[in-house]
């Protein structure tokens, strides 16, 4: 239970600092960092589901 616990967590804190970035990304508009960090991001997620 523990090792899920800081798992949820360890993922929250890791998906509210690319969250946090991606706005960062976005203020700035530099459109090809934004795309490499979405692809980057959707990769991480698919990886996460296999």
């Amino acid at each position: 239970l523990e090792d899920l616990v800081n798992f949820l967590f360890r993922s929250l804190m890791t998906f509210s600092y690319n969250l946090s970035y991606l706005i960062g990304l976005l203020i700035l508009q530099d459109n090809r960092l934004l795309l490499q960090f979405l692809l980057n991001f959707f990769f991480y997620f698919l990886s996460k589901l296999v």
